[in-house]
């Protein structure tokens, strides 16, 4: 595994540093889901995120990630696609 910082941004700009090797191992807990948790985009429709997916948002404030994979959405080619990966 590669060791590194990753930076990543709160609501208000404020950076979070964290080691890689930290979202790594806490990552690995995450196998399927519990359940699956709306992340909401004005004028779309809901995203359903797994238990891991809601880590990346919440814990290390990513909501820019899946606001970004919600505008996608609209592209002719994933339209109807009702199951996506995205890694």
């Amino acid at each position: 595994m590669s060791k590194g910082i990753t930076l990543f941004y709160f609501k208000s700009f404020t950076p979070i540093i964290m080691e890689t090797n930290i979202i790594e191992r806490n990552l690995r807990q995450f196998h399927g889901t519990e359940e699956y948790h709306k992340h909401l985009f004005p004028g779309k429709s809901p995203l359903l995120l797994t238990d891991g997916c809601k880590y990346i948002r919440d814990d290390l404030q990513a909501f820019w990630l899946f606001d970004a994979i919600l505008i996608y959405q609209m592209h002719k080619s994933l339209r109807d696609v009702n199951f996506q990966i995205w890694g």
